[in-house]
This record gives C-alpha cells, sequence and structure tokens, in this order.
C-alpha cells in the first residue's frame, strides 16, 4: 500500500492507495461508524455492495450522473432527506464516484449541521489524481462551473486503482490526458 500524507496547518489528512482496497475498507473506516454513501448509477453495484457489508450504511444515495448533479436542487434534496431520517451531525458522507460525486458531497458536508466529516473513495482517473485531494468542493450556479463552494478536508482518501477497470475507454483517456 501507498500512503500519501497532505500535511495542512489545519487539518492534515492521508490518501491510501491500494489494490483490493474497496474488499478491506473497515481497516481505514470503522465498522461502527455511522455512513452514507452518496454515489451515482454509473458505478458498479459491486463496489455498493462491498461498503454496505462492511460499514454501518443509515442511507445511500444513487444518483443519475452528470454534471447536472452540482446544483441547489440535488444538495437541498439530500439534505431533507438526511434530516428527514434524523442523520445526526456525528454521521461521515462517503463520496464513492468520480470528481462531480465528490464535489457534491463534500459541499454537503461542509454545509449539514455547519459541516460533518467526509470520505473521497474516487472511481475516476481524474478524481484519484485530482479532485478527492486538497478539500475544493462545491456546486454549480447559473451555468459557472463551481460557482459556489467552499474548502472542506476530506477525513481520508481511499484510493482503490481496480475501481478504473470499470471505466469507459474514453473517460480512462480523459483522465490520462488531464494528468498529462
Amino acid at each position: 500500500m501507498k500512503t500519501i500524507n497532505v500535511t495542512l496547518k489545519d487539518h492534515s489528512y492521508n490518501v491510501h492507495i491500494k489494490k483490493g482496497l474497496l474488499s478491506n475498507v473497515s481497516e481505514f473506516i470503522s465498522p461502527q461508524k455511522e455512513v452514507v454513501i452518496i454515489t451515482d448509477t454509473n458505478i458498479p453495484q459491486k463496489y455498493i455492495d462491498l461498503l454496505d457489508s462492511q460499514l454501518n450504511v443509515k442511507s445511500i444515495y444513487k444518483l443519475i450522473p452528470g454534471e447536472s448533479l452540482k446544483d441547489f436542487k440535488e444538495v437541498e434534496f439530500i439534505i431533507n432527506n438526511l434530516i428527514k431520517k434524523n442523520i445526526p451531525r456525528s454521521i461521515t458522507l462517503i463520496a464513492l464516484g468520480g470528481g462531480v460525486i465528490g464535489d457534491l458531497t463534500g459541499f454537503i458536508a461542509s454545509i449539514y449541521m455547519r459541516g460533518v466529516d467526509f470520505i473521497q473513495i474516487p472511481t475516476s482517473l481524474l478524481a484519484q489524481v485530482d479532485s478527492s485531494v486538497g478539500g475544493k468542493v462545491g456546486i454549480n450556479a447559473h451555468h459557472m462551473k463551481n460557482a459556489i463552494g467552499s474548502f472542506h478536508q476530506p477525513k481520508v482518501v481511499l484510493i482503490d486503482p481496480d475501481t478504473l477497470e470499470s471505466l469507459e475507454e474514453r473517460h480512462f483517456n480523459n483522465g490520462m490526458a488531464e494528468l498529462i
């Protein structure tokens, strides 16, 4: 396993990279910790099931993928559901997906009950090498990308390179081009 420490003045955290990490996610997230998973329908069900079988999952939001997710309507929908389900401030939100899911989940974590913990589990190449690290979270407004946002650092970033096998070739290639 490769571990990179992101050292910040107020909040340092680790980025763990390991093939098959999702099969052993309870090594990094306590099975007693209550979590909510936010993901999209592009994510293979087997990844969601791996998390669900190892963690204390209170709710799963499986959204229709796309940049249109980064919108106040989605934020309001999820927050209202969290409130209806009496999800406490001690919850940890898990972003399981690409950069859009990470941005949306991190933004919700930054404003729900004045801030809750969140964990990034990026499944796209671009999210693994860029957007999952650094704490930049946000949503779009009036056709402006990331017009509303904040900095909210994850508790940890968990990268399983095996998730890249589920990507369409063009998405993998886009990530490689951005990386270069």
